[in-house]
């Protein structure tokens, strides 16, 4: 196993928010997640620090380890943030992929300001399933153009799981994402190299469905529900379980974030 520090600062301190409002709240059913909107914005809403690393880094659930005796009040809180750049370090408009990138960085400077967030990396093989197109080619239709800058996007994710799979304006790379997310620790990589954008109504499935003597959410599955593999077969999809060596970040120390 190879452990190397991570850098959380580069010699050049870099651009900051001007304005970054964190504030705790209790969880409710809605929305969740953490948004880098067009002009540099970013919007969390009741994000735990997590998912607020997982942003911030790029980083898939499986990548993200956390050291035994972290305080449990943190680990297990909810979080609203609203952050805004300093004036002209984001340009208006679309995010390009460096300006998205920028936004990361920032999000991990105030991640290690306001929350003393310190991690480190080891490398680890981990297990994946590999996201990718059938030989026949895959059945999904392709997105009708959309103002995906617009705010709210048109081009998002609606849903994933036991209701369905459904979102407009979609990629397969954020397919992968999403399938990561919701089934837990079991990661999906998108080796479609298919870059389309395709909107994507597909039936619901069940975490570890047909796998006798599994449990989700301490309920015995049911053997019965359609698999994830099944549904994505449909459309010319398929997974194929591989392990890859891969980042995973363990985080070291972690307090309440300070006071706005």
């Amino acid at each position: 196993m190879f452990a190397g520090l991570l850098i959380l600062f580069a010699q050049v301190r870099p651009p900051a928010f001007e304005v970054a409002s964190i504030k705790e709240r209790e969880f409710r059913p809605g929305l969740v997640g953490v948004e880098f909107q067009p002009g540099g914005r970013i919007i969390a809403n009741q994000s735990p620090i997590q998912l607020l690393i997982m942003a911030a880094y790029r980083i898939l659930p499986a990548q993200l380890q956390f050291e035994p005796n972290l305080p449990k009040d943190v680990l297990q809180a909810f979080y609203d943030i609203e952050a805004k750049p300093e004036a002209n370090v984001i340009p208006p408009g679309a995010l390009s992929p460096d300006n998205k990138q920028k936004l990361e960085s920032m999000l991990q400077a105030l991640l290690v300001d306001r929350f003393k967030l310190r991690m480190h990396t080891e490398k680890k093989e981990l297990p994946v399933y590999a996201l990718l197109a059938d030989k026949g080619g895959i059945k999904l239709p392709k997105a009708p153009v959309r103002d995906c800058d617009a705010t709210p996007s048109p081009c998002r994710w609606l849903s994933i799981g036991a209701r369905g799979i459904d979102g407009d304006s979609v990629t397969l790379r954020s397919l992968a994402d999403q399938l990561s997310g919701f089934v837990g620790q079991q990661t999906f990589l998108d080796q479609t190299g298919i870059e389309d954008r395709f909107d994507i109504h597909l039936p619901g499935f069940l975490r570890y469905a047909q796998t006798p003597g599994a449990l989700v959410d301490g309920v015995p599955a049911d053997l019965n529900a359609p698999s994830l593999a099944a549904i994505l077969k449909d459309v010319g999809l398929r997974l194929e379980s591989r392990r890859q060596l891969m980042d995973v970040y363990v985080v070291d120390h972690v307090e309440k974030p300070s006071s706005n």
